[in-house]
């Protein structure tokens, strides 16, 4: 796929703000795989993602485990297998604390996330807030059962800087209502999958068959930026700071996968 997608890109002129954005968003995933090397429960992950829906809760999980993976107090992140064999529900993934302990991420991405054309209402951002919370932690067949801390992501993509706050006060209003209905839930954790090109200056390439080519090198980043809404009703053994004023060296959770050249690879810079 990936490969597929770096020859199209070399040869399409970019006409289309869409076009570029799904574009750079295919390389972003190719690397986002290849952050999961060898992770026991990729392969499920992959198989599902021909299906529309699964590839962007795919994508979603591939993105907070990465975010996540990358901060100082996650010393493992793992992809949770949805064996159906096993009876209920799972999270999809489960990450190990440094200082002992370990809590799951259930991981939602709303269609009415990918990139949408107005802004996010605040009762639409409720309902969304509500729904993810409910489902994970349905006490008939929670994803996130009592006794074990857990925590719910909710993924966007390209989003408007409001439409964050937006979702982020959405979480905090529920969870100050209702947080004490489910005290083994950390909070909510939201964030936005975003997409950023510029091109570079005309070069000249050499194709494998000997003909020359003038393309123009794409230099992409596939980042997320993030909100969070904590439980204020959350007993839990593992505690963890997410709010933003925190120290940012600690506590950031954005990530960037560095230029991203569709002739040459990924740099993998962070």
């Amino acid at each position: 796929m990936l490969e597929a997608t770096r020859q199209w890109l070399g040869a399409t002129n970019f006409s289309s703000h869409k076009i570029e954005g799904y574009s750079i968003e295919l390389l972003g995933v190719g690397a986002l795989l290849r952050a999961r090397a060898g992770d026991p429960g990729l392969p499920e992950l992959v198989a599902g993602m021909v299906e529309a829906s699964q590839y962007i809760h795919a994508m979603g999980v591939l993105g907070v485990a990465y975010a996540i993976a990358d901060q100082p107090w996650a010393r493992h992140v793992t992809l949770l297998r949805k064996e159906t064999q096993r009876p209920g529900r799972i999270a999809d993934l489960r990450v190990e604390v440094t200082e002992g302990g370990k809590f799951d991420i259930e991981v939602k991405a709303p269609r009415t996330l990918r990139d949408p054309n107005r802004p996010v209402r605040v009762k639409a951002a409720r309902r969304i807030v509500a729904t993810a919370i409910m489902e994970a932690c349905n006490p008939k067949n929670p994803q996130l059962p009592p006794g074990s801390p857990g925590m719910v992501a909710i993924v966007g993509h390209d989003l408007r800087e409001r439409d964050g706050r937006t979702l982020e006060s959405a979480g905090n209003g529920y969870l100050q209502r209702r947080g004490g209905l489910n005290p083994w839930l950390m909070g909510v954790l939201m964030i936005e999958l975003r997409r950023q090109a510029s091109f570079g200056d005309p070069t000249e390439i050499v194709l494998p068959d000997g003909r020359r080519q003038r393309t123009r090198q794409l230099r992409a980043t596939f980042g997320s930026r993030r909100n969070y809404s904590r439980n204020p009703a959350y007993v839990g053994n593992v505690q963890l700071n997410l709010e933003e004023g925190h120290d940012p060296a600690k506590e950031n959770l954005d990530f960037r996968l560095g230029a991203l050249n569709p002739m040459g690879g990924v740099s993998g810079e962070r």
